[in-house]
């Protein structure tokens, strides 16, 4: 079953995927509701985002300056080379140039890339029935993310846990996969869950867009993301991933050419928060 969520009030705009799960309505008395149609096998809710993130061309900037005199003794940029007048900071482009507004130079032929759809999925109890409405549908505190195996790794793994850890591989379509930035799956663990206002919020005349916030659990209840209790996320996959073949450090993207972050940095960072064998490190 597909829904989808638009509400202009706040513009939430969301896609309500059902695995088995059915509509139940048979009394004109009681709202309609989602419920379990085998309760011997798992329900999942899926929540699909549009893209949350984009990728856009970068460029290089150094200064013009020399970082020393002869006697390797910095300068001052205000000031320039004693008995010589103040030398002004100058910027310039190394490798490339600044494209014209709109309009991509070669390489690239594109000023920004949009990101793939990002998703919650969330677990459903047997015995759980979900309002057929749209507050009903987007309140989940009182269910379960479903994560890959990776994910579900906490952040001080046992040894047993790290001993069967599984191999890198793409989430499926029911575990939760996060973009977020370009390019990089994200996943929290399951000392999680996701916060939201189930009606829209105005003050003052304005209306606040809808969004959703990660909220760490507690003995009572949850609590704010902070330096204290942070929220542990890993990069479960990224296209750019591939175990047989490492990105090289100057691989730029075939549509923007350089950008922020490489398909290098991607592929380390994957390996360094999700990669628990066949690699070394000190």
């Amino acid at each position: 079953m597909k829904i989808d969520l638009l509400r202009p009030d706040d513009l939430l705009n969301l896609r309500i995927e059902t695995t088995n799960l059915r509509l139940e309505s048979n009394d004109l008395n009681i709202p309609p509701s989602l419920v379990v149609e085998d309760p011997h096998k798992p329900a999942y809710m899926s929540v699909i985002f549009p893209p949350q993130t984009i990728a856009e061309a970068a460029y290089f900037e150094a200064s013009g300056i020399e970082p020393a005199d002869a006697n390797s003794k910095p300068i001052d940029p205000g000031k320039g080379m004693p008995g010589q007048p103040p030398r002004i900071p100058i910027l310039y482009l190394l490798d490339d140039s600044l494209d014209l507004p709109g309009q991509p130079s070669p390489p690239r032929i594109a000023n920004a890339l949009l990101g793939r759809p990002s998703r919650l999925v969330f677990q459903v109890p047997p015995e759980a029935h979900i309002p057929f409405s749209l507050q009903g549908l987007i309140d989940w505190s009182n269910m379960e993310l479903n994560l890959s195996p990776i994910a579900g790794i906490g952040p001080e793994p046992t040894v047993d846990e790290i001993e069967s850890a599984p191999d890198i591989t793409p989430p499926s379509p029911l575990d939760t996969a996060i973009e977020m930035p370009y390019g990089l799956t994200v996943s929290p663990n399951r000392d999680v869950t996701f916060e939201q206002r189930l009606i829209p919020f105005t003050s003052q005349g304005r209306t606040e867009l809808w969004h959703t916030r990660l909220v760490t659990k507690t003995d009572t209840g949850t609590s704010e993301i902070s330096l204290e209790k942070p929220a542990y996320l890993r990069a479960i996959w990224s296209p750019d991933y591939k175990p047989d073949k490492v990105p090289g450090t100057a691989e730029k993207n075939q549509y923007l050419s350089r950008t922020a972050m490489s398909a290098n940095d991607r592929y380390q960072i994957v390996v360094l928060t999700s990669a628990f064998h066949g690699y070394e490190v000190d």
